[in-house]
């Protein structure tokens, strides 16, 4: 198999500003990818019509055709084509709109190339990943179907036919079980033994909603899904493994056949598990929302967050405080001890706002440099003051006082929009930095901290 970053692999970079083509194509160039640049979209399905690539990034604002229109040509003509917009608006509507419209991920400027890589790499991954999934879902449904064309035109051939089938099932890594269409088992190979965790014997049989972990109801609505579209792919069902009493995840590829020897129908489907695939998904769904240095959330996930919180707070009349922290004198400590040092002082920072908040209930994030927010869900003034204190507390003491916080606090409104919320909460706490810092400033009020 060939690295992601293989020279073989092509990407087109699309952009107006010659500038930014220039240092991403020198960047990825450097990283073995083969690149080809475009100022316009014009020029870019030009390319795309004449060069076969593996991944386009484009800008979403583009002369002429928007980039959003440009992403679902693209996908509508290639739909294997990796896609990464690059967008100057912060708008979640305009990502969710470019993922919407086909795209893969996006990056909002301005952005670390580094990231960008990381973002290339993931992509192609993702790109490889459905391709295989696709071909070898096909060539077993192939297999299958000429096995079983092959019995009907052929009786002589038969014997031959049926020992070949059965090598080919029985050597598939995937459980294939065919059950009736009141859900009774006929047949399965022995890769079924693994994934429901009962031998062959015991299995055939048996109604198909006993290993289902949803029971009859979930084994009904999958048999009817089939007989109703004769033919499903990568349908998501739980199975629950009799021996270890684990919920496997599956995606089930089926079909709906005719029984040669009675004439019935049936149903052949191949049961993959994705068990470990959907962990992977999570945990890249995770870091998309993680800061990679303190392990809090991030910037892009506070906002989302945020808003559901307004939202909830207005409509059950629950309190809800903003904190914004900043730490003081940060950038003298980083410019007089490196980096490194000021990275080390970000993680514990990160650890101690953790350890001081709610687990499940109250949402911190590293909203950028050395500022933080905490999102207090169903808390009042008075509480969220004492967790700002305690912040301090904890602070003061892993530091031995040479670190201090300067802290915001607003408290939401029903009717107050979330720019001037977040607002707020900033404006507190530059309040707070210009009383000295080390202090709690309530937003329209300045309070001095206690542990000053």
């Amino acid at each position: 198999m060939k690295p992601a970053n293989s020279p073989e692999r092509k990407l087109l970079i699309v952009d107006d500003d010659p500038d930014l083509l220039e240092l991403i194509k020198t960047k990825l160039e450097a990283e073995n990818y083969s690149c080809e640049a475009a100022p316009n979209v014009e020029t870019a399905l030009a390319l795309v019509r004449e060069r076969q690539f593996d991944l386009v990034i484009s800008d979403l604002r583009l002369p002429g055709i928007d980039g959003f229109t440009f992403i679902e040509v693209l996908k509508a003509k290639y739909p294997a084509l990796g896609i990464i917009v690059i967008t100057g608006m912060a708008e979640i509507e305009s990502a969710v709109k470019a993922m919407r419209a086909g795209a893969d991920d996006y990056l909002t400027k301005p952005f670390n190339l580094d990231h960008m890589v990381i973002s290339i790499e993931r992509t192609l991954e993702k790109q490889r990943l459905i391709i295989e999934n696709r071909d070898y879902q096909q060539f077993l449904e192939q297999r299958v179907r000429e096995a079983t064309q092959e019995q009907r035109k052929v009786f002589h051939e038969l014997r031959k036919t049926k020992e070949y089938l059965e090598n080919l099932i029985e050597s598939c890594v995937d459980a294939i079980i065919s059950f009736d269409l009141n859900g009774k088992i006929r047949f399965c190979n022995r890769s079924t033994e693994n994934l429901l965790g009962r031998p062959v014997a015991e299995v055939l049989g048996q109604h198909i909603c006993t290993f289902c972990s949803g029971g009859r109801p979930a084994a009904e609505r999958l048999i009817k899904t089939i007989h109703l579209q004769q033919k499903v792919r990568n349908c998501e069902i739980e199975l629950l493994s009799v021996s270890s009493n684990q919920i496997t995840t599956a995606s089930v590829s089926a079909s709906l056949l005719q029984d040669v020897e009675d004439s019935d129908l049936a149903i052949i489907a191949i049961f993959k598990d994705i068990t470990e695939q959907k962990k992977l998904q999570t945990e890249l769904q995770e870091l998309s929302i993680k800061d990679n240095l303190t392990s809090l959330f991030n910037q892009r996930h506070f906002y989302r967050v945020l808003e559901k919180e307004m939202i909830r707070a207005a409509r059950q009349k629950h309190p809800l405080c903003l904190l914004l922290l900043d730490l003081d004198n940060f950038k003298q400590f980083n410019d007089s001890q490196g980096h490194l040092a000021g990275d080390r002082i970000l993680e514990q920072v990160g650890s101690i706002i953790n350890e001081c908040t709610r687990e499940y209930v109250d949402h911190a994030f590293r909203y950028g440099g050395d500022e933080f927010t905490i999102i207090l869900s169903e808390t009042t003034i008075r509480q969220a003051t004492e967790v700002a204190e305690r912040i301090q507390r904890s602070l003061k003491q892993a530091f031995s006082g040479a670190l201090s916080l300067s802290i915001g606090l607003a408290q939401f409104r029903a009717g107050l929009e979330l720019e001037n919320f977040i607002n707020s909460a900033d404006k507190a706490m530059y309040n707070a930095k210009r009383a000295g810092g080390n202090q709690i400033a309530l937003a329209g009020v300045r309070r001095r901290s206690v542990h000053k």
